[in-house]
């Protein structure tokens, strides 16, 4: 695969995958039965229904068949609707909290967050605050530097907002927490925020 697809490879993941880029589109690509999840428990089989249980965020947690073959619907699977619930609540919010990585994880979560300006959910903000606090501004960059290959939002302002999102939570525990971050004035009702997704691939047995 990596001589087939060398030039639109841009890294491999930390989970041994590939990640590619085709124009506009960024996929990750590895074997379904080498996803973390699947590898550290017993409590999923490897198929592509029990992939949306595996992510991070409420907001990966959707798979589909772009290729179902033998004349078959093409099938979304989205777990329990998560997916689905947090687009039309605006809230990003964890799905599964188990990853090794949980400085990626907090610097992945607040630049979505920004990116398409939805809340953070209560659960994400406990987790954000609690594995964010120790988290240094060159080690914001670093992690940054190494998933996107570039500093995405300024270590100093990331810091910012995990203070913001730790205070926030001392004074309402239980509720979403928006970063702030500066914002157009909407002029009617029907203006809606653009999600970008990331496209996962993974290969059938």
């Amino acid at each position: 695969m990596k001589r087939k697809f060398d030039a639109h490879i841009t890294r491999e993941t930390r989970f041994g995958g590939l990640s590619m880029k085709r124009y506009t589109w960024q996929f990750d690509v590895w074997p379904l039965d080498r996803t973390w999840t699947f590898v550290q428990s017993d409590a999923f089989n490897p198929q592509f229904s029990a992939l949306p249980r595996t992510t991070f965020l409420n907001l990966e947690a959707v798979a589909v068949d772009v290729w179902p073959g033998d004349q078959r619907k093409r099938t979304i699977y989205s777990g329990d609707e998560q997916f689905f619930s947090g687009i039309l609540n605006k809230t990003l919010e964890i799905n599964n909290a188990v990853n090794p990585f949980p400085g990626l994880c907090v610097v992945r979560s607040l630049v979505m967050a920004a990116d398409i300006d939805f809340s953070i959910g209560p659960r994400l903000a406990h987790y954000i605050a609690h594995h964010g606090d120790n988290l240094v501004q060159d080690e914001l960059g670093d992690i940054q530097r190494h998933h996107y290959g570039r500093v995405r939002i300024d270590p100093g302002q990331l810091r910012m907002w995990i203070n913001h999102v730790t205070d926030s939570l001392g004074r309402q525990a239980d509720r979403p927490v928006l970063l702030p971050i500066p914002r157009q004035l909407t002029l009617w009702d029907e203006d809606t925020v653009a999600v970008r997704l990331h496209v996962l691939a993974g290969r059938r047995k």
